[in-house]
Formats: structure tokens, sequence, C-alpha cells
């Protein structure tokens, strides 16, 4: 397992890429009790990136104090869809950022 920091609104977040398949069965999941992100490391690159993306989203609804949003599946996939789209379609997503895939 490998893992990162990131800062979400001010908060100190731990992404952790692990084999998530095998304990879980989720692509990812977010604890904003324990600042925790984590990604299954098994992902393709494109669906690596919508799932942190997805997970960051969850992070901020929390950090705003959204919690009737936090649990919104529907919104949280849309946005973080469109922020995937916007950010692969600029470019966005070639920068050498440590928790994003490089499209192969």
């Amino acid at each position: 397992m490998t893992a990162e920091k990131v800062s979400v609104l001010g908060l100190g977040y731990t992404v952790e890429f692990a084999n998530l398949a095998l304990e879980s069965g989720e692509a990812g999941n977010c604890s904003p009790n324990t600042l925790t992100i984590k990604i299954d490391s098994g992902l393709p690159a494109d669906l690596h990136n919508k799932t942190l993306l997805h997970e960051l989203i969850h992070a901020a609804l929390d950090a705003l104090g959204q919690a009737g949003h936090y649990e919104d599946e529907p919104l949280v996939d849309g946005l973080a869809l469109s922020l995937y789209q916007i950010l692969r379609d600029c470019g966005a997503l070639d920068m050498r950022c440590k928790l994003l895939k490089n499209p192969e």
C-alpha cells in the first residue's frame, strides 16, 4: 500500500492506494473521521482519476458542513464526472500530480 497527503480545505487527508477489491469491493471511500481517502490500486487510469475526484468531493462537502450532500451519490458522481471531463479536456490530467494516474 502506498499513501500520499492532500489538503482539502485545510484538512490534511491521507490518500491510500490499496487493493480495495479484496477488502470491500469498492473503488474508493472517504472517511472524514480519520481524514483518510482510500483508492483501489488496481483501477485503470481513467477510473482511478474519476474515483479520486469523487472521494475528494465527499471530503470537500464534509469540510464545508454540507452533510446533507455528503451522502448524495448522484450529486457527487455528477460533479466528479464533470470535473474529470473538464480537467481531461483542458490537459490538466497530464500534470505531474502524485495522486493522479496519467492516461495511457
